[in-house]
C-alpha cells in the first residue's frame, strides 16, 4: 500500500496558563489573553503603531495619561483585555471582515506587539 503522508508541525496544544494570544474583529476591537497583557507589562494604555508596507499593527504600552493613548479595558468576566481601536483603524484604513486571530503574536525587541 502506498500512502501519501503530511506532517503536523504545530505541535501540541499549549497549557492555558502559557497561551498567548490576540485577535481582531469587524468592530474593529482588539483582543489580547491575559498572558499577554502580563508581557506587555499590564498597561492601563497602549499606544496603536501601524506599518504599512507590511500590513503590521504595533501595540505598546503607554501611561495612560498619554494624549494619543488608546485604553485597555477588562470586560466584567475574563483575563483577556480590550481595546477598541475604530479611530485607528478608520484613519489607516483597515478594514476587518471577520475575525482575525494572532496564534504566537510576536514582542519585538522594542517591546512592540506585532500584529
Amino acid at each position: 500500500m502506498i500512502c501519501h503522508w503530511e506532517e503536523y508541525d504545530l505541535g501540541p496544544t499549549q497549557a492555558r496558563t502559557e497561551r498567548i494570544h490576540a485577535t481582531i474583529n469587524r468592530k474593529n476591537t482588539i483582543l489580547i489573553n491575559g498572558n499577554l497583557h502580563t508581557r506587555l507589562g499590564n498597561p492601563e494604555a497602549v499606544k496603536l503603531l501601524f506599518d504599512r508596507v507590511n500590513s503590521v499593527i504595533g501595540v505598546v504600552a503607554v501611561p495612560a495619561t498619554l494624549a494619543n493613548s488608546f485604553p485597555v479595558t477588562a470586560p466584567a468576566a475574563g483575563r483577556h483585555r480590550l481595546i477598541r481601536a475604530t479611530p485607528f483603524c478608520r484613519y489607516f484604513g483597515i478594514s476587518i471582515d471577520s475575525t482575525t486571530y494572532f496564534r504566537e503574536p510576536e514582542i519585538d525587541h522594542q517591546g512592540i506587539l506585532r500584529l
